[in-house]
């Protein structure tokens, strides 16, 4: 029959919407809810989903004293129920501190998948779920990790001087990513933004970005550059480099692996 009310629209089309926006949605979309769901993210500490009576929380209208409402589907730790009804098991203190069932929530972040992440918000502190998704988000937003041992082409100098080829891949009309045809040189010692000619590349060590080997690729790009804006939107970086592999029974180390 007819309704005044608005009809829930299907969280699919939704998150497809969302998903249209962005060149490459898998690497440029990150969606996180704090709702109602497990304390711990863990399914054995759910409330039994159910509907039951429960008295009526209009007190201006308190006809009829009971009405039908969603039992809550997680409690705060310090808050579970304690002092239930004898007739409809119903705690009016614990209900307070709980949370219904966050259904559509996370329908809508599983469309996400690896990048969709759901935390309770019936937990005491919200530090935890606030740095997993800053750690989620650092992860999307930092510049290239190697995590696999690179060919030091100039052992007799100091570091490690990688054989990389980083390039700049960008989108076009249709959303497709085009190549540049030009490999950023290396950069020299030293580099920085004011002193370099054009962008280039540099190997530098970070544990924190890149927790694996510390390898981390940092694109520099000229002050004049960087002073005119930002690159073109959804632009990414890619990089290709020689690498060490385990020497095969009998055989040596490739020259350049033995640092």
């Amino acid at each position: 029959m007819p309704t005044d009310c608005s009809p829930l629209r299907d969280y699919i089309k939704i998150a497809d919407e969302i998903k249209s926006l962005k060149n490459d949605p898998a690497n440029q979309i990150l969606v996180a809810g704090i709702f109602g769901w497990p304390v711990g993210n863990d399914m054995a500490n759910a409330e039994p989903v159910k509907f039951a009576l429960r008295p009526n929380p209009d007190t201006t209208n308190p006809i009829p004293a009971d009405i039908y409402d969603y039992w809550s589907f997680c409690y705060d730790p310090n808050h579970r129920p304690q002092n239930v009804d004898p007739q409809t098991g119903f705690d009016a203190d614990a209900w307070g501190w709980g949370a219904g069932p966050g259904v559509r929530e996370s329908a809508f972040i599983d469309q996400f998948g690896e990048n969709g992440l759901k935390f309770s918000i019936c937990e005491t502190d919200y530090a935890a779920a606030m740095s997993e998704i800053g750690s989620a988000i650092a992860i999307h937003l930092q510049n290239l990790c190697v995590n696999y041992k690179l060919v030091d082409t100039d052992p007799s100098t100091a570091g490690v001087q990688a054989d990389c080829r980083v390039v700049y891949q960008t989108p076009d009309a249709n959303g497709i990513y085009q190549e540049s045809p030009d490999s950023l040189p290396q950069c020299g010692t030293g580099a920085t933004s004011d002193t370099i000619s054009s962008d280039c590349w540099q190997l530098v060590n970070d544990t924190v970005k890149c927790p694996g080997l510390g390898q981390l690729v940092n694109v520099l790009r000229t002050r004049a550059e960087i002073n005119a804006g930002p690159l073109a939107a959804g632009t990414k970086i890619a990089m290709q480099c020689l690498t060490c592999t385990d020497p095969l029974p009998g055989s040596t180390q490739v020259t350049g692996c033995d640092y």
